[in-house]
């Protein structure tokens, strides 16, 4: 296939997408990362806060049953204690009055009873302060447990910040992986259309030359690998044969007058002369001389076939192009190793734009 500037710009435009779709993944997966390595903090985060929560609930759920179990008895000891100090004051205050009416017994019994009832006021008072000391302990020990939960309610709060903004750079990420993959879609659809196009075009071609072939009497072998060039005259030229390209090294050259009658016709390696002339009375001569012109002109040789790796052993040599016989883009591989197979070498040629294997054989080394 003929080198196409459309062609080799969508080529570029699809290598460049695909770079940038590669380095999107590639961002995509450093932000997924990120993202998993923070919920997995804020993970630990809420169950070390649910833990503290949890202590701290449970604290308070004692606490409430403490209080709820001591609050009637605190009140109730409220009722006897201040029953107490009213029987006290009245066991004074009749004591008193018994004293002031020179009733001594009276007044020492009143007395002694005033007294007892100060000894169980005071016994409500003590019991009420130890339960109410009580509480306080309990509410104490409950408060010191607020401190923690707040802490580890605040490294929740943080880590799951964190989750937020690395999920909110993933989400962005992957938006532009999104973008870079149906970009690179339509670069690599664009790109095989036109690839189809000219193979379409290239398959024209191709079965033109094989028409001209097989009407100048080019060998059955040769006809899909032949080289046809059309001068302005209506003179064909047609090279088939050569070393790497139909045009190559040991071509064979027919030609072809504007009638279709061929006027000179050399083999595959046969020399150069004027006994390859095909003769005609009428246009030896000018078609002849002609045709010898095109051939001098139209003549190339085969490229070099690059060597990509050796290390004493094995050798790689690749060569890529058009490959005619396949009608597509491909690599062209040699592989020769010495050690496994001295007297042979292994040929691939694979279709570039897929890796499917074109053709396959083991092949004399020369």
């Amino acid at each position: 296939m003929a080198k196409d500037a459309e062609l080799e710009r969508l080529k570029a435009a699809q290598d460049t997408a695909f770079k940038r779709k590669q380095d999107a993944y590639d961002k995509q997966e450093s932000a997924w990362k990120a993202r998993a390595a923070a919920r997995e903090t804020m993970n630990g985060a809420f169950e070390a806060k649910q833990r503290a929560y949890d202590v701290q609930q449970r604290s308070w759920e004692d606490l409430s049953r403490l209080r709820d179990r001591e609050g009637p008895r605190i009140e109730q000891l409220n009722r006897l204690q201040e029953q107490a100090y009213q029987n006290m004051k009245d066991s004074f205050d009749q004591a008193t009055s018994a004293h002031n009416n020179r009733d001594g017994a009276a007044a020492a019994m009143y007395a002694r009873q005033g007294h007892e009832y100060k000894a169980e006021s005071q016994r409500h008072v003590t019991e009420r302060r130890g339960i109410i000391s009580t509480l306080k302990g309990e509410a104490d020990r409950h408060a010191t447990l607020k401190p923690a939960f707040d802490a580890a309610k605040d490294r929740f709060n943080a880590a799951k910040r964190e989750h937020d903004r690395a999920k909110a750079v993933h989400e962005r990420a992957q938006a532009e992986f999104k973008t870079a993959k149906a970009n690179f879609d339509k670069a690599a659809k664009d790109f095989k259309a036109r690839l189809e196009v000219l193979k379409k075009e290239t398959g024209k071609r191709n079965e033109d030359k094989r028409s001209i072939a097989e009407k100048a009497g080019v060998p059955y072998q040769y006809r899909d690998k032949v080289y046809v060039s059309k001068g302005a005259n209506g003179i064909t030229n047609i090279y088939f044969g050569g070393v790497g390209e139909p045009n190559g090294p040991g071509h064979a050259h027919y030609v072809m007058d504007a009638s279709g009658k061929v006027t000179y016709k050399r083999e595959p390696f046969d020399p150069h002369g004027n006994e390859n002339f095909v003769r005609d009375a009428e246009l030896t001569r000018r078609l002849g001389d002609a045709g010898l012109a095109l051939f001098r002109r139209d003549r190339s040789a085969a490229g070099p076939r690059s060597t990509q790796y050796h290390d004493g052993t094995v050798t790689v040599k690749v060569k890529s192009g058009y490959n005619r016989k396949t009608n597509s883009i491909a690599t062209d591989l040699i592989i020769i190793d010495r050690s496994a197979s001295p007297d042979e070498h292994l040929h691939l040629i694979l279709d570039e734009l897929d890796g499917t294997v074109l053709f396959e054989e083991w092949r004399k080394n020369h």
